[in-house]
């Protein structure tokens, strides 16, 4: 089965580049990355990772318009003609289960799969479940999709520019599959997305300030905040 994963880099999730590429070439044939160079140039040693794991390195080369930038993503990725494309951002990966369900996920009827996101907090152990941007359990993210046609045009992604879906629009009426969280068996049964970009303390406020608040108000989104641990 050939899958293809691409995503949107910036210097906001930059230090989890590497372990980005770790995970997916486990699965992937091929990672693709367009760099957010508008804001900034990538680092060098971002560069030396993309070289070292042999990622389809593109540049955005204009101010994010985030489903703008999903479609060039998409479009990019289809020119490598794989059965499945994967668009996920590059601070995520999926817990360990997944990686040992790809036969069974992949070669089914599906055309796309969703999986729920859990929002790790200042460690890798911990995830948030009080709701804020969907956390622990409430909100699934699409990610996977079944290559069935190479026309870009096809493919619908609407027009924002901050918090548009990934994914495109027109493909969530054909036949899917959410990958629903089970709370009654172990976390190391269940097949999530891990978010890591904000392990590291006031990551939160670190992005809040290079995108100019776009996100909503600092105080706001750190207001009590309730933890559960992961187990895997």
């Amino acid at each position: 089965m050939h899958i293809v994963l691409g995503s949107p880099l910036d210097y906001c999730n930059e230090w989890y580049f590497e372990e980005y590429c770790k995970f997916h070439l486990q699965y992937c044939k091929k990672l693709i990355i367009f760099y957010d160079d508008f804001k900034r140039k990538p680092l060098q040693e971002t560069l030396e990772i993309a070289s070292k794991y042999n990622v389809d390195f593109n540049y955005i080369g204009e101010e994010f318009y985030e489903t703008r930038v999903w479609k060039k993503v998409l479009e990019k990725c289809l020119t490598y003609k794989s059965d499945w494309v994967g668009l996920l951002a590059v601070d995520s990966i999926l817990s360990d289960k997944f990686l040992n369900s790809t036969n069974e996920l992949f070669n089914s009827d599906a055309q796309w799969y969703g999986f729920p996101i859990f929002n790790f907090w200042e460690d890798y152990s911990h995830y948030r479940i009080d709701g804020v941007w969907g956390a622990g359990r409430n909100v699934c993210l699409h990610t996977f999709l079944k290559v069935t046609s190479l026309n870009i045009d096809e493919y619908s992604f609407g027009d924002k520019k901050i918090h548009g879906s990934h994914f495109p629009d027109n493909l969530k009426s054909k036949n899917g599959c959410w990958i629903k969280y089970n709370p009654i068996v172990s976390d190391r049964e269940s097949i999530i997305i891990k978010h890591m970009g904000y392990v590291k303390k006031d990551a939160w406020k670190e992005r809040c300030i290079a995108r100019g608040n776009d996100y909503g108000r600092i105080d706001e989104q750190f207001g009590d905040v309730v933890l559960q641990k992961w187990e895997e």
